[in-house]
């Protein structure tokens, strides 16, 4: 657009309730809690005093997960969080990525999408949730899954061959 100027931050507050001296003009607030936020524009006029409130529509989220009725230890799950709203191609537009269990997640309310990753394969479980303002959600995954450890030997209680490449399917062949 012609004529347009890019917007400039005239000041950031990390205070729960901040009091600002601002000149007369139109202004672009965002407020923000974790994930959640808010952003709204006002105008100040010349001597005039001027309360804005912002009342987030925001929730808390924890996820916790288990394997066979027991807590899965810490660094073996990760999640990621996805919004409900989908683009043309059919994908989810994604708020976080590699979360860790029992970390609590500030979002806005609304429906969001959860793949919870056990290890480093395919052991995924997916959900949807929905996050209430005011409220923490708390979401338990149950993942029905197995370690499998490989070892390429010459002879039986043989050393590991080095260098081994390992390709794993399923029985339709998939990788």
């Amino acid at each position: 657009v012609i004529g347009h100027t890019k917007p400039k931050l005239v000041t950031e507050e990390r205070k729960a309730s901040p009091l600002l001296m601002l000149q007369p003009g139109d202004y672009t607030i965002n407020a923000a809690f974790g994930r959640a936020n808010l952003t709204r524009k006002i105008s100040l006029r010349a001597g005039s005093t001027s309360t804005e409130r912002f009342v987030l529509n925001a929730g808390g989220l924890r996820v916790n997960a288990s394997l066979a009725g027991k807590p899965i230890p810490a660094g073996n799950v990760t999640y990621a969080i996805f919004s409900d709203d989908k683009d043309q191609f059919d994908n989810r537009g994604d708020v976080m990525t590699n979360a860790k269990p029992g970390l609590i997640i500030r979002l806005n309310a609304g429906i969001y999408h959860i793949v919870s990753t056990y290890g480093d394969a395919n052991a995924k479980v997916e959900a949807d949730v929905t996050v209430e303002a005011g409220k923490l959600t708390e979401a338990s995954v149950i993942h029905k899954a197995a370690k499998a450890a490989f070892k390429l030997v010459t002879h039986e209680g043989g050393e590991a061959i080095p260098d081994t490449h390992w390709t794993i399917q399923l029985q339709n062949g998939e990788t």
